[in-house]
């Protein structure tokens, strides 16, 4: 019943997780998730209380599910209609543009941004003042406020993903509307005018928490409470940078900004795909990666498949690295093969994943000795940050050219 697809794989993603804690908690492993090789007991059955709980969880999942598929069979899956009529009245009371546009990309970027890439700092911004409110007025203690800022920091490195699943979102159903399949630009060219609000709405909303946090700092010390703030993390931080070098934190620091803009650009991409189904079987594959291991493992222990999980894992990460880095060199010489990006955009991209594959091997390699198998994988995963480079043009124009 919700009515966003993105919105709907982070629901189901929440559930998926609390329910696969849940499951390692009975298996004695809750502390270690998600090492499955430290199981501490086995699981012997349902208690009394869990099934008396289970029990009301899937009649309500069933009566939800038949719900929201009738709605959405009658085309009246709306999501929050009143909660969006409220955010579109307190919008409107803004002074709206006067002036014109200096060029059709500028207007398309402010239609971009009014559509849907403002949510991202406006969400920050709520956030960010419920926390200040809560501090100012001394109903969270200086800990407190601390361990909120840093929980919103945790769930700020996942933002980008979701925030690109937004982005990309063309319509209702992921399909391209007329307005934006006529344009006469490239797909390139229009790929780049969607992602480029998008990353303008994630830096902002980044700044708008390092204000916020820059004026809790001040806050406290101007109230007398400067003392209380734990400092340790801010002490460590800064011994690494005078280790690293200037040099080296500001091109690690660029090297994050640019994973970022990856990850948004790969959520953008799977939605400006206009297929949904493919964003659920990458959501599904995604999500069943480890309660595969864990059911094959349990098989194993039981005696029930002969064969360990064990090489399994170990190969995973050179599965992954060479996959990430294969599918990106496919990515990149099929955009090019179609003209949806020039030989500068191959160069481009060449260029900014060596320089991310620098700048994470200085603050790694001298700290830890990794396998060649966890390299591998480090260098698939940062493949994947310039990737967008061309997977946003070729899912564009597969969604706009039918």
């Amino acid at each position: 019943m919700v009515a966003h697809p993105a919105l709907r794989a982070f629901v189901c993603l929440l559930v998926l997780a609390a329910t696969q804690a849940w499951l390692f908690s009975r298996y004695g492993a809750i502390g270690d998730y998600p090492n499955v090789s430290r199981l501490t007991e086995m699981w012997r059955g349902l208690s009394l209380g869990e099934l008396l709980t289970l029990a009301p969880c899937l009649v309500a999942a069933y009566v939800v599910a038949v719900v929201g598929v009738s709605r959405d069979r009658c085309g009246d899956c709306l999501g929050w209609p009143k909660l969006r009529v409220f955010f579109d009245s307190a919008i409107n009371v803004l002074p709206g543009r006067e002036k014109p546009f200096n060029s059709p990309a500028a207007a398309h970027f402010w239609r971009e941004w009014h559509e849907k890439d403002r949510l991202f700092p406006a969400v920050c911004g709520v956030w960010v003042a419920i926390i200040i409110l809560l501090g100012v007025f001394g109903t969270t203690d200086t800990m407190h406020t601390v361990m909120l800022f840093m929980f919103m920091s945790q769930i700020g490195f996942l933002v980008p993903l979701f925030a690109g699943l937004v982005v990309g979102q063309c319509g209702r159903k992921s399909v391209i509307d007329d307005f934006k399949a006529t344009l006469p630009v490239s797909d390139s060219r229009l790929s780049a005018m969607i992602l480029r609000p998008g990353a303008v709405g994630i830096v902002a909303a980044w700044l708008i928490y390092v204000a916020a946090v820059a004026f809790m700092i001040g806050w406290y010390f101007m109230v007398g409470k400067g003392e209380t703030i734990p400092l340790d993390s801010y002490h460590a931080a800064r011994r690494v940078i005078l280790e690293l070098g200037y040099v080296h934190t500001g091109l690690l620091v660029a090297a994050i900004i640019v994973i970022a803009w990856g990850s948004m650009g790969l959520g953008a991409s799977m939605t400006l795909m206009g297929r949904p189904w493919l964003l659920w079987v990458f959501w599904l594959v995604t999500c069943s990666i480890a309660p595969a291991f864990v059911a094959l493992d349990i098989l194993h222990a039981l005696n029930l498949i002969p064969f360990s999980v064990l090489p399994l894992l170990r190969s995973l990460p050179w599965t992954i690295g060479i996959g990430c880095l294969l599918g990106t060199a496919w990515a990149f010489v099929t955009a090019r093969r179609r003209f949806l990006i020039a030989s500068r955009t191959l160069a481009v991209g060449l260029g900014l994943w060596i320089m991310l594959c620098i700048s994470i091997g200085w603050a790694w390699l001298p700290r830890d000795d990794p396998k060649p198998a966890f390299i591998v994988l480090a260098m698939g995963l940062l493949a994947l940050a310039v990737a967008p480079l061309a997977t946003a043009p070729l899912a564009l124009a597969w969604n706009r050219h039918r």
